[in-house]
């Protein structure tokens, strides 16, 4: 399967899908393809900002969107710090294959390939 973009564009064997934000990266991982789009470039407030990664299949229709990430810290003026995901990799062992999100703390979140859940936190920073 054929997997470019370009801006809010993901093309997949030649079809256009337009996607909700511009995206930063793609990657795959068995049938899925993972879209990960830029948070900054969502509307104020809008709760998808922090869910910032998909999964489409091959017709580019949305498997799962990534689970929002518990509340981050307060910043010093007492409101509640962003929080998204600023990347993402796919482990190559084809017996544990497993995908990884990284956010703004600092934690590295098990992404659920099945439903976008998040689990086991690792403090990378």
């Amino acid at each position: 399967m054929r997997v470019e973009f370009s801006g809010n564009m993901l093309k997949l064997n030649g079809a256009e899908i337009e996607m909700e934000a511009p995206i930063l990266r793609t990657k795959r991982f068995g049938s899925l393809i993972l879209v990960r789009m830029d948070d900054r470039e969502y509307g104020d407030g809008d709760p998808n900002a922090e869910r910032n990664i998909l999964a489409v299949d091959g017709t580019g229709a949305v498997k799962w969107r990534i689970q929002k990430t518990p509340d981050a810290p307060l910043n010093a003026d007492g409101k509640k710090a962003w929080n998204a995901y600023v990347g993402m990799s796919t482990e190559t062992d084809d017996e544990n294959r497993e995908i990884e999100a990284y956010d703004r703390t600092g934690l590295c979140w098990k992404v659920d390939p099945g439903t976008g859940g998040i689990s086991d936190p690792i403090f990378t920073r």
